[in-house]
């Protein structure tokens, strides 16, 4: 069979499309950071010398540092990385990180164009990337991603309102470039946020489920475990995280039961409790969905339930903003025998913080008054030290006799 010129021109052209396709490009969209290639074609990256980048600006190069070795993966680091200066806050300022993945982008060009003036390199191949998304999340935030299961993961990291907005670096999964564009047009997360986003090419499969990253095209890599509760320490000038308050003092084992649900309330009180684990860093005020709300809150820490607060009608049905679910906080109340009764409040996202406001305001307002008290007789005593004596007092005394 002989070929022609027509389909000899036609097979370069799918040749050329599935190339095209099969390349992913990431985007620096950080104002601080000037622009690399302002023309030409974008430097083409191994993953793994990526996978690098993208850990390194995600704060999380620990877990990455076997392959620091190669020279190509140390160039494309001081190229594409975070930039941290000698003197000052660095490239980001004080700036969050958000490590945005974009999937089945067809054309960059075409269906984002505002992204050509920013910092850009290409990956080919260009692999799935949602497991290692959610593995960057795990290791920047091992507290709060690595108890969690697959699905679980990927769920929330799917979510904008619970990455978005809460003082942490986000790693987000938009579920479209629509979603993505949307996220670029809002002021506050392009000014508060230093944006980082692979955009991997359309027709691939998803091995969400894959924990085996060791054989990974992104090369391999280490994770924390799933039962730490280790915090990574943030940078210097970058937010804290708001610290748990200390845990309720121990109480017997009938006082438990009394505090207890009636459905945790029949378990045998011979045993020994396990005192539930503390809910580091700062949880979002709602929840998409009744699972993430009792997951996340561990059934907002046995002192309430998780209810609906309300229901967004304006927002469509696929839309994470649909509903919001928060903890409904119930006092506890302890009975200390001869009449006297112990109630506790709760608050917090998670009913995880005792409530003290009545107890502050009373002390708060004792304080004030005391002082307001205290300087009114202050007062009161300088004022009458100042004032002049009358003059009856010394009007039968003469003065001094003048002698001859």
């Amino acid at each position: 069979m002989k070929l022609t010129p027509s389909a000899g021109l036609a097979a370069l052209c799918w040749t050329a499309r599935l190339a095209s396709a099969a390349t992913g490009h990431v985007y620096i969209l950080d104002p601080a950071r000037p622009q690399s290639h302002p023309s030409g074609e974008a430097r083409r990256l191994h993953p793994v010398a990526a996978r690098v980048v993208l850990a390194q600006r995600a704060g999380v190069e620990d877990y990455h540092s076997a392959d620091l070795g190669d020279d190509s993966v140390r160039d494309a680091v001081n190229e594409f990385g975070v930039r941290t200066a000698m003197f000052g806050a660095g490239d980001g300022g004080m700036r969050q990180r958000a490590m945005v993945l974009v999937e089945g982008v067809e054309d960059a060009g075409a269906q984002l164009p505002s992204l050509q003036k920013h910092t850009a390199f290409a990956l080919d191949p260009a692999p799935a990337a949602r497991a290692l998304w959610r593995d960057l999340a795990r290791q920047a935030r091992p507290s709060t991603y690595a108890p969690l299961d697959d699905a679980e993961t990927l769920d929330l990291l799917s979510s904008p309102q619970t990455q978005f907005g809460h003082h942490h670096d986000a790693f987000y999964i938009a579920a479209s470039p629509t979603d993505f564009a949307a996220l670029l047009s809002n002021p506050k997360i392009t000014a508060n946020y230093a944006i980082t986003a692979y955009l991997s090419p359309p027709n691939q499969a998803h091995p969400a489920d894959d924990s085996t990253h060791q054989s990974s095209p992104w090369g391999a890599y280490t994770l924390p475990p799933k039962s730490s509760l280790h915090t990574k320490r943030l940078a210097p000038g970058r937010p804290q995280k708001e610290a748990p308050l200390e845990p309720p003092p121990h109480r017997s084992s009938s006082e438990q039961t009394e505090g207890l649900a009636p459905s945790l309330a029949k378990t045998n009180t011979n045993t020994t409790t396990t005192p539930p684990k503390r809910l580091p860093g700062i949880l979002p005020q709602c929840f998409p969905t009744l699972s993430l709300c009792q997951t996340l809150t561990r059934n907002c820490s046995s002192h309430g339930t998780c209810t609906k607060k309300y229901t967004d009608a304006s927002a469509s049905s696929s839309s994470p903003a649909k509903q919001c679910f928060t903890c409904a906080c119930a006092p506890t109340v302890i009975e200390r025998g001869e009449g006297r009764v112990q109630t506790t409040y709760w608050g917090g996202p998670a009913c995880q913080k005792r409530d003290v406001s009545v107890q502050f305001w009373m002390l708060a307002l004792f304080s004030v008054g005391l002082v307001f008290v205290i300087g009114f007789a202050v007062g009161e005593l300088w004022t009458m030290g100042r004032q002049e004596l009358p003059s009856v007092i010394g009007a039968g005394v003469s003065g001094p006799v003048k002698r001859g």
